[in-house]
């Protein structure tokens, strides 16, 4: 597990309105205190991150990235709400098929990172607003010729642990009676190395992720991106425990009031729009018509209490 620190000041602290807020979830979890008051007690939050771009990554020496900007600006709004002349965020790298299970033990607070909200996944945690939506695709190198998913009939495919895709490609696989080796990798880079060496034929993934990694590799120009979808597009949001009332809440209106705020077509453009920092790559991803409307309900509903998407 590693962990970077950072500190946050707030130079006109408030009363202490932590009663309050906890007071909105009715009881606390009885394994794990309340995160609200672990936070006023030590004056930390803890951010679980998975190291990819352009949402949360390491760059010259510091954690950054879309959703790692999005998480700190909550942090900021929920430090005021405490008041907290201090907040301290430490940055916790997780792995995709063991950041569910971190999160559970309490080894970070929130997962600023890319996730997919699903109901199955909500069985086990709760999510922020959605601050980005991806469909599943598949990614293919020009030596194999693949045009359409069919076109993978017996041939091997490459999934991520710990992902949406593995269930998605399992029911395409079990329904289009396609015959797949599905090979799965414990990391992106791992199953995308996969498809660069030949070892598997197409890489599942969010389209997002495929994006990201193609842009970033030696040759982007031999590889390419399904049309297909093998899903609709399905919102990203930050994983939280689930039954800790107060700290969801508290998140997802900080984040609303985020999305709400006159910079955030900057915030989109400068990670998803321009050359990402660290890295000079440029994916010029407009935002879709989704999180437009999402955005537009933030901005319609600010300052609004009561039960937002």
């Amino acid at each position: 597990m590693t962990t970077h620190r950072q500190e946050q000041k707030n130079g006109h602290p408030r009363a202490l309105l932590l009663g309050l807020l906890l007071a909105a979830s009715g009881t606390w979890p009885p394994v794990l205190a309340s995160t609200l008051e672990h936070i006023h007690e030590t004056g930390v939050i803890r951010f679980g991150y998975g190291g990819l771009p352009p949402f949360a990554y390491q760059a010259d020496g510091q954690v950054v990235g879309y959703s790692i900007e999005l998480c700190q600006r909550i942090a900021r709004r929920l430090q005021k709400q405490l008041g907290l002349e201090r907040l301290a965020i430490e940055y916790v790298l997780h792995t995709a098929n063991k950041r569910v299970q971190m999160l559970d033990r309490g080894d970070y607070d929130i997962d600023c990172d890319t996730a997919s909200n699903t109901s199955e996944r909500r069985r086990n945690v709760a999510f922020s607003p959605a601050i980005f939506y991806s469909a599943t695709r598949y990614a293919t190198h020009e030596r194999q010729q693949v045009r359409r998913f069919d076109d993978l009939k017996g041939r091997s495919v490459s999934v991520t642990r710990g992902t949406v895709s593995i269930g998605q490609v399992n029911q395409a696989n079990r329904l289009r009676r396609l015959n797949l080796a599905i090979i799965p990798s414990d990391s992106y880079e791992t199953a995308f190395e996969l498809l660069g060496t030949g070892r598997v034929s197409a890489f599942i993934m969010d389209d997002i992720i495929l994006q990201t990694m193609i842009a970033g590799s030696p040759e982007p120009e031999k590889y390419r991106v399904s049309e297909e979808t093998l899903s609709a597009p399905i919102p990203y949001g930050f994983m939280m425990r689930l039954d800790d009332r107060a700290f969801e809440l508290v998140v997802r209106d900080a984040l609303l009031a985020v999305l709400a705020a006159p910079d955030m077509t900057d915030i989109y453009q400068r990670w998803f729009q321009r050359p990402i920092p660290g890295l000079n790559i440029n994916l010029g991803r407009p935002m879709d018509a989704q999180l437009m409307r999402h955005i537009a309900n933030a901005i319609e509903h600010a300052g609004m209490p009561g039960d937002l998407p």
